[in-house]
């Protein structure tokens, strides 16, 4: 029997349809070519009472997929708070972590979900649990634009083309990420907190000149002459990614821009590298 039809009807919540298949023998704990199970397909768009039915024939609750994570790290990425309130009411670890070290906290906050987030908490998640990069939810919480910027940036990023609705739905996250910062600062998390390459949660949201969570993170007690395992000031990413209003602002903080990083380039020369760059994707353009 083809278990696609577990997945199809576990991702569309049809309890009849799973009753069936597992009567005729189909197995509850097959998995997908991602070593997902019908449990994760359900979790991923919050079907509760499919994924009642699943439980209750036996199927794991924290059964992983090939990169380790859980149905419930499913669930804390999208955002479903019901649904991660069934998981953990049937026993799912709320510390559990993937191949990357990153648990559902970790998602959640990937996707500024200030209820999930929440919700893991007052379960029990560790505020400062760090994934295999050393990086804590709140230095994923500042960087969420980062993860954005990747899709959008040759559209934002070009003077000749402007979409209204992509501004707005940035703008939209860019309040939720801030308000995923401050949850989390205020649930105990290490504003000063050093990754892999010993950025703090403020070189995240500096890279992405997301002043508003900068500026809860100084008002936080957040070190603004913290520098990365190259020397790299905020100074320094500032100028890099060409935003001169945050260049400005860290120059007003006393930052020196003469300062050298490991590579010997000062604020001065990511300045020169930037317009370089820039220049060079004008004329491509022309």
């Amino acid at each position: 029997m083809d278990v696609t039809d577990l997945f199809s009807a576990a991702s569309n919540g049809d309890c009849e349809k799973i009753h069936s298949l597992l009567e005729k023998g189909t197995d509850v704990d097959a998995k997908d070519d991602h070593g997902c199970t019908a449990l994760h397909h359900a979790a991923r768009v919050g079907h509760c009472p499919a994924m009642e039915v699943l439980l209750d024939s036996g199927l794991g609750v924290d059964t992983t997929d090939l990169e380790g994570r859980t149905a419930l790290h499913y669930a804390s990425e999208a955002g479903h708070c019901g649904t991660m309130k069934l998981l953990l009411n049937r026993g799912a670890d709320v510390g559990a972590t993937d191949h990357k070290k990153e648990t559902a906290l970790h998602q959640a906050a990937k996707y500024s979900h200030c209820a999930a987030i929440t919700l893991l908490l007052d379960r029990g998640a560790h505020v400062n649990m760090a994934n295999s990069e050393h990086q804590s939810a709140l230095h994923l919480a500042a960087s969420r634009v980062i993860n954005q910027s990747s899709v959008i940036r040759n559209v934002v990023g070009c003077a000749w083309f402007m979409d209204t609705q992509l501004l707005e739905a940035l703008q939209y996250s860019a309040k939720g990420r801030r308000e995923a910062v401050a949850l989390l600062l205020d649930r105990g998390a290490w504003v000063d907190a050093l990754d892999h390459w010993e950025y703090t949660p403020l070189h995240y949201a500096a890279f992405e000149a997301d002043t508003d969570t900068i500026l809860l993170l100084l008002d936080r007690g957040a070190d603004f002459h913290s520098v990365n395992r190259l020397s790299q000031s905020l100074l320094h990413i500032a100028a890099f990614r060409g935003h001169n209003a945050a260049v400005n602002m860290w120059l007003d903080h006393g930052l020196d821009i003469n300062a050298r990083d490991t590579t010997g380039r000062t604020g001065n020369s990511e300045v020169t590298v930037f317009l370089r760059w820039w220049l060079s994707g004008c004329k491509g353009q022309t």
